[in-house]
């Protein structure tokens, strides 16, 4: 009877774990095209609870000295023209709902676009991200990996 109290106890401790895990760490953004790891981007929440992502490492040394290209002159609460993509924030205003973090926006420095998007915790070390325009069902979904 004892060794099952004790089994009881270190199930809820791991399902509490698990419970626990949050979107917040530094993630391995890919690129879309070739699959390959382009920049570490980490999320964090500001006072209110809203996250916000900004890319804080290139993963491939080519890339270290990348700039927005594509991004408008005047600032779009983003970036602006030329800036480095290290450094940049390229996502925001996400809030919870549920499982899920929604009414956000992501931004894609290499095309210039700015998108609504959500985000969701699939496990504890991959996180869905989801782009879209207009209806959130014609979109396109990414994952990115956990690094920290």
């Amino acid at each position: 009877m004892k060794a099952i109290g004790i089994l009881f106890m270190l199930c809820l401790g791991v399902y509490q774990a698990t419970i626990a895990q949050d979107v917040m760490g530094v993630w391995q953004m890919h690129s879309p095209d070739s699959k390959q790891p382009l920049y570490a981007v980490k999320l964090y929440k500001n006072k209110s609870g809203v996250v916000f992502g900004r890319v804080i490492k290139a993963l491939n040394p080519a890339h270290k000295d990348d700039v927005c290209e594509k991004c408008p002159e005047k600032f779009n609460g983003f970036g602006v023209k030329n800036q480095k993509i290290v450094g940049m924030l390229i996502m925001r205003d996400l809030k919870k709902q549920g499982d899920r973090y929604m009414g956000g926006r992501l931004y894609s420095p290499k095309r210039g676009m700015k998108i609504r998007c959500y985000i969701q915790l699939i496990t504890p070390n991959k996180l869905k991200i989801r782009g879209f325009m207009g209806s959130r069902y014609l979109g396109k979904t990414m994952y990115w990996k956990r690094i920290e």
